[in-house]
């Protein structure tokens, strides 16, 4: 999924993931990246911001300049995640089971 300029939400909370791993990349160049994972699965995340936020599950996240954060999970269905923005936020966080 890919945005030019404004709010990209993704709301994967409901999703049923296949046994494996399932791949998803995401980039909004100017604006704010919304996910929201399914809470039962298993999360590979590679996030990064050219000037911004970065929130993900448990805590993790950065801020400033040319950052980045990972979460690295094990597990049967694993979504594994790129989400990326040029300026502004990326916030990734799990469904309510």
């Amino acid at each position: 999924y890919r945005l030019g300029v404004g709010e990209l939400d993704l709301d994967l909370g409901a999703a049923s993931l296949p046994v494996g791993e399932t791949r998803l990349a995401t980039r909004v160049a100017v604006g704010e990246l919304r996910i929201v994972v399914p809470a039962d699965a298993s999360l590979q995340v590679r996030a990064e911001a050219g000037l911004g936020e970065i929130r993900l599950p448990n805590g993790l996240g950065a801020e400033g300049r040319n950052v980045d954060s990972e979460l690295s999970e094990q597990g049967e269905r694993v979504l594994v995640l790129e989400a990326s923005v040029g300026l502004g936020s990326v916030d990734v966080e799990r469904a309510l089971p």
